[in-house]
Formats: structure tokens, sequence, C-alpha cells
């Protein structure tokens, strides 16, 4: 199992910089659209095997699960989750305040900003580098490979640590 975290630690640091990289090669041979097809090809299995194989973990869904299945063997229809008593008190004005604001109080937090701020800038630079001195996709996209080298380091962190 160690392992498996170390494949997925060091698979979830370069993915997000490896598919620009191979990107950059393929698209002048095949066109804009293979990039497209290339998300396709890795993001679908992966989410068919999400969809089949991860199992349900959030508690107040297991609960309600478990309420549903003990009402209907045992017919009694007062059994229930603890999700479902909160929700007889939520009016719709109340979920639609909710649905609202949580995405502007996790904004809120000072370090989301700046952590999205730096990572989308350092992603930008090499497209504008590569329109100001007229270099190829390819070669304005090299330093995406410098999270190849942390990936793998990260790999090789959790293997130790195991």
């Amino acid at each position: 199992m160690p392992y498996l975290m170390a494949v997925w630690a060091a698979i979830a640091t370069c993915g997000p910089s490896f598919g620009p990289l191979l990107s950059s090669y393929s698209i002048p041979v095949e066109g804009w659209r293979w990039s497209q097809w290339e998300i396709l090809w890795l993001a679908g299995p992966v989410t068919v095997l999400m969809f089949i194989a991860l199992p349900e973990t959030s508690t107040p869904t297991i609960m309600l699960h478990r309420a549903r299945r003990l009402r209907h063997s045992t017919g009694n229809m007062n059994l229930k989750s603890q999700s479902e008593v909160n929700q007889v008190s939520i009016s719709a004005k109340n979920m639609i305040l909710d649905a609202l604001m949580k995405p502007v109080s996790v904004l809120d937090d000072s370090k989301i900003p700046c952590i999205y701020f730096i990572k989308r800038k350092t992603k930008e630079s090499c497209v504008v580098d590569g329109q100001v001195t007229s270099f190829s996709g390819a070669v304005t996209r090299k330093p995406f490979s410098k999270s190849l080298s942390s990936g793998r380091s990260i790999f090789r962190i959790q293997v130790i640590q195991s």
C-alpha cells in the first residue's frame, strides 16, 4: 500500500506539468484537438474505475443508507439518520445562502488566492515567453519538466518513509 501511495503522489505532482509538455509536441503534428483526445484517453478509464471501485466514505451518506436499509428491513418508519433530521429544519433560503457564501469563505482565506496566483503565473509565463521570443511550443514548455524531478523526489521520499 505505501508503494501505491508513493505512485499516486508522484503522478499527482507530475500530471499538471506533464500534460502541457506532451501536448507541446503533439499539437504541431496532430492539431490542437489532439491534446483533448489525450485527456479523454487518460481520464475516461480512470473515471470509470473510480466510479466502480471507490466506496462511499461520507459518514452522513453511509448513515443515511443504513437508516433506509433498517427502515426497509424492520418496517419502522421512525428510524432516521442525523442528516435526515437536520434537513427538516433547513429552509430553501438557508440552502441557497450556504451554497453562495461557502465559495466566498474559501477565497477569504488568504493562502488560497496566493497559491492560485503563483501557480497560474508560473504556468502562463512559459506561454507569454514563447509569444514574445517566437520560440516553439516545445521549447517554452520545457520549464514544466521541473515538476517531473519533484515528482520523482516525492516518490523516493514516500518509499523511503514506508
